[in-house]
């Protein structure tokens, strides 16, 4: 079988399935939204997945900011309290909050970074440095991006100003550490933006400077812009999207086929094992190297082949995990497969295949599994 993770979405290495059998009623291919450049206007999440800091989520901030928005020649980060972000998942953008105000929108040229952080912030540092510490930073978003015209806004559930990331970034929940913004401002001038912040909430804290690679700043402790980030693609995508363009008829292109050697070649059989078989249970495993780099998943998709099946409706529960087992060495005893791995349960429920049309064309995956929860891909070395 071959999977294909949808853009915005990540790798199927193990998957544990268990099916019971139901009715047959088909049902269309699911499309994905269209695509829409990083420097276009931005527009309102259905909902934010969390908002930061917390206290926050049902009521306005209580002061306001342009640091880290649209002031030029800047370095900025912004440190928050990793028990507030949450559970592990990946996050696709993030978006901050009209105050009370009227601005024109500027256009400004930014590099937001992303990545753990060693400090809290009660110890935020001045030195850029030491609030990274070890961890890795993620560029999510890099150019110009155009910020909406604000409107005077009293509603806390409105996030207008939503940067959609080029990437998915995974949030892996690690003990100990906070989640750290760096924002990089190299435009030649300042934007007159202020957006909604929260000042003497312990949960946050920033530092800046003049000059994108100073290293030492000005701290804040306690205070930050109001930022909701959201673990589920919502427009404009930023160069994903749901599924991609790739993916005929669906409107998407896929992150990552496995096995690698048919991503250009249809494959040489068919099955229908841990697809719509009743009453089994199923693995499947890939090498983590296929998979690739750390990314969220949010959906996966099978090929249609050669066959005209209608679709079937059938009853799944689909698991999500690492494995330290070599593909050649799969194991008939699940357990040892799956090891001292957390798996996720990315989706439970009754899910209606398509109607399956005959195709040649080894980039058509139309025949998608969408998740009811995301999955975080982030490797070990030696993990599949």
């Amino acid at each position: 079988m071959h999977f294909s993770f949808g853009a915005a979405t990540a790798a199927l290495f193990l998957a544990s399935s268990l099916m019971a059998q139901a009715g047959t009623d088909p049902n269309p291919p699911i499309k994905a939204a269209p695509g829409q450049a990083t420097t276009n206007t931005s527009v309102t999440p259905l909902a934010a997945t969390v908002v930061l800091p917390n206290a926050y989520a049902t009521a306005m901030g209580n002061s306001n900011n342009i640091f880290g928005v649209a002031w030029a020649n800047q370095r900025y980060q912004q440190n928050h309290n990793g028990a507030q972000v949450g559970n592990a998942r990946p996050f696709f953008s993030h978006a901050l909050r009209f105050r009370n105000a009227s601005h024109t929108g500027p256009t400004q040229t930014l590099e937001i970074k992303l990545s753990n952080c060693d400090t809290t912030p009660a110890t935020h540092s001045a030195t850029f440095a030491t609030n990274i510490g070890t961890n890795k930073q993620t560029t999510v978003f890099k150019g110009n991006y155009k910020y909406p015209d604000m409107t005077p806004n009293t509603s806390p559930t409105s996030f207008k100003i939503v940067i959609p990331y080029s990437t998915p970034w995974p949030w892996t929940n690690p003990t100990g550490k906070g989640l750290l913004f760096e924002t990089l401002n190299t435009s030649a001038a300042n934007g007159s933006y202020f957006v909604d912040a929260a000042n003497g909430d312990t949960n946050v804290s920033r530092s800046w400077a003049v000059g994108v690679t100073t290293a030492t700043g000005t701290v804040g402790l306690n205070f930050g812009l109001i930022t909701a980030i959201l673990d589920k693609p919502v427009p404009p995508f930023a160069g994903y999207n749901l599924f991609g363009t790739g993916c005929a008829g669906t409107g998407g292109s896929p992150i990552v086929i496995l096995p690698a050697s048919s991503r250009t070649a249809m494959g040489n059989s068919n099955n229908i094992f841990g697809t719509a078989y009743h009453n089994q249970r199923y693995h499947q495993l890939f090498t983590g190297s296929q998979v690739g780099p750390a990314r969220g998943f949010s959906s996966h998709a099978f090929r249609p082949g050669t066959r005209s099946d209608a679709g079937p409706t059938r009853t799944l529960k689909i698991l999500m995990s690492r494995s330290q087992t070599a593909v050649p060495s799969i194991s008939t005893t699940f357990t040892t497969n799956i090891g001292t791995n957390v798996q996720t349960t990315v989706f439970s429920g009754t899910h209606t295949y398509p109607n399956m049309v005959p195709s040649t064309n080894p980039a058509e995956f139309k025949l998608v599994v969408p998740w009811t929860a995301n999955y975080v891909w982030a490797p070990a070395a030696g993990d599949n």
